[in-house]
């Protein structure tokens, strides 16, 4: 159907890192358009108070900006759009997100990956993670010859090229929570596992793992 709705992706940070909105428009199955961006529209933070914080377009439907907001004050997300539509979240808590304790693995054929934390004041217990690997894999053949200039010739050990690098996002909602311990600290939550075989952990494998912290209502989702 002749349908744009807006699309509303992203998270709202309180700082240390940039939050960043991404605004889209839905689309047909039959649409030839992968992505359509919603370029040009206001997008800002506004609190209880009445402050207000203006996020920056950098294309492509992103919108970022680096924010200092206060631990426990309430925010909303306020988009207008060029059309003149207004859209408005419910209020959140801000949630100041402790620090990863660690990253811990574990291979019994498989490889799991586990993530560690703790809030010592107790006001987090609800998280959410996402992630990012890269690994380093080599190709099955190797190449030994070249072309340039029209000749083919044999490569010395500095032009061989085999090794290859690869990174994929998270595509999972991860979530956990302490609500009901009496401390508030995740332990040996898993992350992800990496089958046995795989080129992930063929030659060499990092993974990137970030935190945040939820309001009750944002877990609850």
């Amino acid at each position: 159907e002749p349908n744009s709705y807006l699309v509303v992706e992203g998270l709202v940070i309180p700082g240390r890192d940039s939050t960043k909105i991404t605004l889209s428009r839905s689309r047909n199955l039959s649409d030839t358009a992968s992505f359509i961006s919603e370029n040009t529209a206001i997008v800002r933070i506004v609190s209880k108070l009445g402050q207000s914080y203006q996020l920056t377009p950098k294309g492509e439907g992103l919108y970022i900006g680096l924010l200092n907001l206060t631990d426990g004050q309430q925010y909303q997300l306020k988009i207008n759009t060029s059309d003149g539509s207004q859209y408005e979240s419910d209020f959140e808590s801000a949630v100041i997100t402790p620090p990863i304790d660690s990253l811990t693995w574990k291979q019994e054929n498989d490889v799991s990956i586990f993530v560690n934390t703790r809030d010592p004041q107790n006001k987090t217990r609800f998280y959410r993670w996402e992630y990012i690997e890269t690994w380093e894999y080599h190709s099955y053949y190797e190449s030994n010859i070249g072309y340039k200039n029209g000749n083919l010739y044999f490569l010395d050990s500095t032009e061989k090229k085999y090794a290859c690098w690869d990174s994929v996002y998270s595509n999972k909602v991860i979530v956990g929570a302490s609500e009901q311990l009496s401390e508030d600290v995740i332990t040996n939550l898993p992350v992800t596992t990496i089958p046995v075989g795989s080129d992930k952990i063929s030659v060499r494998y990092s993974i990137l793992v970030k935190q945040f912290g939820l309001s009750r209502d944002a877990y609850n989702f």
